[in-house]
Formats: structure tokens, C-alpha cells, sequence
């Protein structure tokens, strides 16, 4: 029997924040990481991780590389920790590269960040 793919899903940390106060990024303390493996929570736009009975198509959208290219549209300033795994029929799990994904404000004409409060949360 072939190994082949039955799960696939994804760790977020959020392990900084913008601080108002000093209008930057902030790197937050590791206790005070915030986790999830559910990239809507944070407004990434990651899927939802992935099980099934069956083998996952992995439809290759990457043409320089063989796997996934995602398009993010975060809706928080934050920086972000990310990383994927796959899970086969094996129990073997396959974990991708880290990413840090850095989402900063916008600036004004006087170099002063934009900030709308929804993207604090």
C-alpha cells in the first residue's frame, strides 16, 4: 500500500501585535502567544483543516514548487508564526517550513500609521 495523504491543516501563532501606544509591532511574550489552527479566527483566510476516508487531491497551484500557494488577506495587524502538516494512512505526519507573515498598517502622506480598530481585536 502507497503512503497517501488523509489530513491536512495548519498552526497559527500570533506572536506580536500593534501596540498603539508606540504605534508598532509589538513581539508578544510566549505565554502570551495566541494559538489556533484555524486561520479564520485571525482573519488569514487559511482554509479549515482537512480529514478524510479517502486520499486529498492536491490540486498544484504552485508552478515553481510541488504543493499549495495561498493568497492572504489577513484583517488583523499582527505577526504571524504558520506552519502545515499532513497526516497519511501511515500515522506519519509531515510538517511544512515555518512562514512569519508580518501585517502592517498602512501610513498616511505624514508617515503615521493607519489604524482602524477592527484590526486591533
Amino acid at each position: 500500500m502507497s503512503t497517501i495523504s488523509l489530513g491536512r491543516s495548519h498552526n497559527i501563532y500570533r506572536i506580536g501585535h500593534f501596540d498603539p501606544e508606540v504605534g508598532r509591532l509589538v513581539y508578544r511574550e510566549p505565554e502570551r502567544f495566541l494559538y489556533t489552527t484555524v486561520g479564520k479566527e485571525l482573519g488569514l483566510g487559511l482554509p479549515v483543516g482537512e480529514v478524510s476516508t479517502r486520499p486529498i487531491e492536491f490540486n498544484l497551484t504552485n508552478p515553481r514548487e510541488k504543493g499549495f500557494e495561498f493568497e492572504f488577506k489577513p484583517e488583523r495587524l499582527g505577526i504571524y508564526l504558520i506552519d502545515g502538516y499532513w497526516r497519511t494512512n501511515k500515522l506519519i505526519t509531515m510538517n511544512t517550513q515555518p512562514m512569519v507573515l508580518v501585517v502592517t498598517p498602512p501610513l498616511n502622506a505624514n508617515g503615521t500609521p493607519i489604524v482602524k480598530p477592527e484590526w486591533l481585536k
